[in-house]
């Protein structure tokens, strides 16, 4: 159990939220625009979060910068990113 939780130090939990921000981003662009860019916004929070806290090799600082940067998008940007992206109706 304790070799499961030395595995999990931290020291690449960094790549993990970046490749499944990655992968977040292909998907929406797979989907296509069908979710709103919502993918893409919430991919980048996971790469830019994974890359922030890449020298401190602290997967709970990883976790909760992911965590704010999803809550601070979805709180205040998403209506704005949304109403910027619309198509107009003319």
């Amino acid at each position: 159990m304790l070799d499961g939780l030395v595995l999990f130090s931290g020291s690449w939990v960094w790549l993990f939220f970046a490749a499944v921000g990655l992968l977040m981003i292909m998907l929406e662009l797979f989907v296509g625009v069908d979710t709103g860019l919502d993918l893409v916004f919430l991919g980048s929070a996971f790469v830019i979060g994974g890359l922030i806290t890449w020298p401190f090799h602290s997967w709970v600082l990883t976790l909760i910068v992911v965590l704010l940067i999803c809550v601070a998008y979805l709180a205040l940007g998403r209506r704005y990113i949304h109403r910027w992206t619309a198509a107009r109706k003319r």
